[in-house]
């Protein structure tokens, strides 16, 4: 199996950012009716406005594949448990494509998809926290198992968050995959995509491209304003590199890369805001508090822990040098996260656990090979 991404990291804002940026879009990929909109897009300042909104949340909701752990049973396949996350972000990808494409229907169906899945992710992993095996996420991930009711998922998704006053909540995404649902099945006059386009064909696509932009921008800020609740540590960046080097712990903190789309999709009064409402948080305060029992590394001491090909780079400022290597370190790390799902290997936490018993320069060369395998 291959795979061909593209991850956007991001050390300053941008004036603009495009969703051929944020989802990696192709011209081979694109319809020309795709490529006529987006230049529609550019060329309308309410739509250009929107769509702006839609990528930097696209790309904030994307920086928290970086906060997906992978936790470790005490018997039993571990690997691909974040598997519905990135599920969820191929199929906001493709409710991009087809929206563009003016196949707004089907579109929306997608993102009903989207949304499911990216619930549905959050529940099994809060399910599967400190369980001794998951034998019984395996047994739905294979198909062994139904689904829960999305309803009992949201339930229990939201029982314990403590969101602030001017996020999203459980009422807000529950009205919202209300009416994604009536899109995708029976929808009411006012919710007709063909109503909205004034031809079934859709000639004139400037107000249901707008209807999606609210639409989808109001599910993705859902989304966001969630998964900062369940991870507060998000609106909380540190300095990776300044304590671990090239090598920090996977699925604990944000830096500042992945706080810059934050920004600006919450806005900084927002952003401010949900600082302010977090700060007292307890899973804040043991993460900030762990990551600061750490010394501070040298600039010299952090570019030793890299250890992968060398980039000729000593011409360059040092900020520049730290930088090129941890967004190197990151697309890395994601790729390896796609690796280890989509790949055929799927090892028992026993098989690892007895190579590391022995020799831990054996269990790295196990864990490559695991990725290699595809």
């Amino acid at each position: 199996m291959d795979f061909t991404e593209q991850h956007l990291i991001l050390f300053a804002p941008k004036e603009s950012l495009s969703w051929s940026e944020v989802w990696g879009l192709s011209d081979d990929e694109l319809s020309p009716k795709a490529k006529s909109n987006l230049l529609l897009v550019d060329n309308d300042a309410w739509l250009t406005t929107l769509s702006l909104w839609a990528s930097w949340t696209s790309q904030a909701i994307k920086e928290f594949q970086d906060l997906q752990y992978i936790s470790f049973p005490t018997s039993g396949r571990f690997l691909k448990t974040n598997f519905l996350f990135l599920e969820a972000l191929s199929s906001l990808r493709e409710a991009v494509i087809t929206a563009l494409s003016a196949q707004f229907t089907a579109s929306f169906a997608v993102l009903r998809t989207a949304l499911q899945q990216f619930m549905n992710h959050y529940w099994w992993k809060q399910r599967l926290l400190g369980a001794e095996d998951y034998g019984e996420y395996y047994r739905w991930l294979l198909g062994k198992a139904k689904t829960n009711r999305f309803q009992t998922i949201l339930n229990e998704n939201y029982s314990d968050l403590n969101l602030p006053a001017e996020s999203l909540d459980k009422d807000d995404l529950n009205d919202l995959y209300r009416q994604l649902c009536s899109y995708a099945h029976t929808p009411t006059l006012h919710e007709s995509v063909s109503l909205a386009s004034g031809s079934p064909r859709r000639r004139d696509i400037a107000e249901p491209l707008e209807a999606w932009l609210m639409m989808s921008n109001r599910i993705q800020q859902c989304l966001l304003d969630f998964m900062i609740a369940s991870n507060p540590q998000a609106v909380f960046p540190v300095n990776l590199p300044r304590k671990f080097g090239f090598n920090p712990p996977l699925g604990a903190l944000f830096d500042e890369s992945n706080v810059v789309p934050l920004r600006q999709a919450l806005g900084i009064d927002k952003f401010r805001s949900y600082r302010d409402h977090y700060e007292a948080d307890e899973q804040v305060r043991t993460m900030l508090e762990w990551y600061n029992s750490f010394d501070d590394l040298s600039d010299t001491e952090i570019l030793m822990t890299w250890t992968e090909k060398e980039l000729n780079d000593e011409d360059k400022p040092t900020d520049q040098r730290i930088n090129s290597r941890l967004a190197r370190m990151k697309v890395g790390a994601r790729m390896a996260q796609r690796a280890l799902t989509y790949g055929s290997s799927d090892r028992e936490i026993e098989d690892f656990m007895q190579i590391a018993k022995k020799d831990w320069a054996a269990l790295r060369a196990e864990l490559k090979r695991s990725l290699a395998e595809k």
